[in-house]
């Protein structure tokens, strides 16, 4: 959901100035991925929301998201088409230390404040009544939280392009790895998730030479079975 609400800016920028608007992309992602948080969070029914309405919610706007930017590939012609498909389908193609510094001040911000918002958010996995009466506003950590993930998603995504299912599995194998302990499981993902989107880079750029296939394309081939086996692993 968030991943789609970055594309149309993103996507708008790439095909107008291409790399030259390289440092202003992600305060564009940032932008449409907050404004795609603030719709779903509000469709979902705001501090009332549940996991199901969010995910349901989010598959609607995904996908009218995604259906403008089909629109801008088809009505804007071809002079950017194949910078905007390689961005579309998540690569790290011609990806160099000048793009990780114009992500570096978003990420940073993210990650601090996800380290301080830890307590909350080990709070809020536990059921609405308890939350309450611990005294926590639920709503206000909700926006809160959602905001964070929003803004490490969208700056990331303005660089590589969408890499999907990375953020489905890896945080299952994480809670795994590491039981009950909240700042582990963030820290196992995020070695997990380097690791898995650097391996499929890897295979990306050997197996199919001279070509390179995108790194979203093997993630996603990756990520659906490791998916589907952890849905089958679930109780219930």
């Amino acid at each position: 959901m968030v991943v789609a609400g970055t594309f149309l800016p993103a996507a708008t920028g790439l095909y107008w100035q291409g790399d030259q608007l390289l440092n202003w992309l992600p305060l564009g992602a940032c932008a449409g991925g907050f404004l795609a948080a603030l719709l779903v969070y509000t469709l979902s029914g705001g501090s009332r929301l549940t996991p199901l309405r969010m995910i349901l919610t989010g598959v609607i706007c995904a996908a009218i998201l995604s259906a403008l930017v089909t629109g801008v590939l088809a009505l804007w012609g071809q002079a950017h088409t194949e910078t905007l498909v390689s961005w579309l389908a998540g690569s790290l193609h011609g990806r160099s230390w000048q793009h990780l510094e114009v992500i570096m001040p978003w990420s940073l911000a993210g990650l601090l404040g996800a380290v301080l918002v830890l307590k909350p958010l080990s709070l809020l996995r536990l059921n609405d009544e308890q939350v309450l009466g611990l005294g926590l506003n639920l709503g206000r950590w909700r926006a809160a939280i959602l905001l964070l993930a929003t803004l490490l998603a969208a700056s990331a995504v303005a660089v590589a392009g969408p890499i999907g299912f990375v953020g489905l599995v890896v945080p299952h194998m994480a809670r795994r790895l590491v039981a009950g302990f909240l700042p582990g499981q963030l820290m196992v993902a995020a070695v997990i998730g380097s690791l898995l989107v650097s391996l499929a880079d890897l295979v990306g750029r050997v197996v199919v030479q001279p070509f390179e296939l995108p790194v979203g394309v093997l993630c996603a081939l990756l990520g659906v079975p490791a998916f589907l086996y952890l849905l089958r692993r679930q109780p219930g």
